[in-house]
């Protein structure tokens, strides 16, 4: 997926969420939380989660959007292709991104 296809569709998705949710949510991603390989801090788990963690909580909530949300497999293809690298850089720079996305 291309990298602008991939931030137009976490841009679509993130535009769903109420402006609370997307304050948090950067919050979170600016303290260095959000990560692609940790259901629970990925763009879905941070999305589906009613109160943002960054400890192991079973992942519920992660499951349950999955089945009720058949398109959130395109929504985490996209996030995962705003990863230039499985380094931390690449993860910083997701990061960075998703930030940007989230605040136009």
């Amino acid at each position: 997926m291309e990298l602008q296809e991939a931030r137009r569709i976490v841009r679509e998705f993130c535009s769903q969420w109420t402006t609370q949710k997307c304050c948090e949510v950067l919050a979170f991603a600016e303290d260095g939380k959000m990560r692609f390989d940790n259901r629970c801090k990925c763009l879905i788990g941070v999305a589906s989660s009613n109160v943002l963690h960054d400890e192991y909580c079973g992942e519920q909530h992660y499951a349950i959007f999955k089945y009720d949300n058949l398109d959130s497999f395109g929504v985490e293809s996209a996030y995962w292709s705003l990863h230039r690298d499985d380094s931390p850089q690449g993860e910083h720079q997701a990061r960075r991104d998703f930030q940007f996305i989230a605040k136009s």
